[in-house]
């Protein structure tokens, strides 16, 4: 990579850190006032009750407690896989395509 294209890289990236930075407070504002608000806050189609240790799919008013899935990173989203899910509904998930999961593009 050229030198003029290294310098317009690390500028862009030194943008983006000082905006980051400045909006932080400002996009979690909307997360804690839920939260403190209505016991919640929703991200991405989810909703996360940290008191009662759950999580819910608003699609399809699915809730999971927290004991019993695990949070799994993966590329672009979090897995959210049953800990004590059977074989069988293991391989129709994974034939039908039926992963769960929490996308990572919304904050």
């Amino acid at each position: 990579m050229s030198n003029s294209k290294l310098s317009s890289v690390e500028h862009v990236e030194n943008l983006f850190s000082v905006i980051s930075q400045k909006s932080w407070d400002n996009r979690v504002l909307k997360y804690t006032k839920n939260l403190n608000d209505l016991g919640y806050f929703e991200y991405n189609g989810w909703r996360f009750y940290p008191k009662q240790r759950k999580i819910q799919d608003i699609k399809n008013n699915k809730y999971y407690d927290l004991k019993s899935v695990k949070l799994l990173k993966s590329y672009g989203f979090i897995a959210v896989k049953e800990k004590n899910e059977c074989l069988g509904s293991k391989l129709v998930k994974s034939l039908v395509g039926g992963q769960i999961g929490i996308s990572e593009l919304g904050l």
